[in-house]
């Protein structure tokens, strides 16, 4: 049986449900990451790692810095890496007159990977990262692309682009905006570093009976 809303489509009666049902909607319609991911490639939990100073393509000298910070801080917070202090990173890169950071040939790769002490880096560029007008109000936009690395072969072992407005989730009454560079920059990095790594899924519980052989029984208990 099919059951009709016999209701009036009145004002009181329409506005709550579409008021939920733009809310619903917009909530979801946040861009994700788009990625690429080599399970095979052994990277584990632990691996220590340094995120390289990133290509500026933006108008914004600032950029960079804001960005690789950010990732560096999301990296962590992940639990899931060592990650090399950037300052580290800047005095070995130009100990060995690295300019171009992204485009790293492969002997040079393998030495500031033994410099660094790391198994592999993080390399990439800021795009786009800027306040666009859009009608009366500035709405912040970044796009960042990253790769990561292994020092030994070279190879991508992830990859990932990502982009986002600071109203992608903007609902009613500007619910879900994003009003900042670096708050926008935070969410992205936070996006990206989510995908590195496989999900771990949901922690095991921890076993609390005692293995069968450990627990003595005296089978003649029960005899009469």
């Amino acid at each position: 049986m099919v059951r009709r809303n016999t209701r009036p489509w009145t004002a009181g009666g329409l506005l709550p449900g579409l008021v939920v049902l733009c809310v619903a909607f917009t909530a979801g319609c946040g861009s994700k990451p788009a990625y690429y991911r080599n399970d095979t490639a052994g990277v584990e939990p632990g691996t220590r790692v340094a995120v390289l100073p990133l290509v500026n393509l933006t108008r914004d000298v600032n950029a960079p810095d804001v960005v690789m910070n950010a990732i560096v801080v999301e990296l962590l917070a992940t639990n899931r890496f060592v990650v090399v202090d950037p300052g580290i990173v800047d005095e070995v890169i130009q100990r060995e007159r690295i300019r171009l950071t992204d485009r790293i040939p492969l002997e040079t790769l393998q030495g500031l990977g033994a410099a660094l002490g790391v198994d592999y880096v993080f390399v990439g560029s800021v795009n786009e990262y800027q306040m666009t007008k859009e009608a009366q109000d500035f709405i912040p936009t970044v796009s960042i692309a990253l790769r990561m690395v292994s020092c030994t072969t070279g190879a991508i072992v992830w990859a990932s682009t990502h982009a986002k407005r600071g109203n992608d989730t903007e609902s009613i009454f500007t619910l879900g905006r994003v009003d900042t560079l670096e708050e926008l920059t935070s969410i992205i990095a936070r996006e990206m570093a989510e995908t590195v790594l496989p999900d771990p899924g949901p922690k095991k519980s921890v076993e609390t009976t005692a293995p069968a052989d450990t627990v003595k029984t005296d089978e003649t208990s029960n005899t009469p």
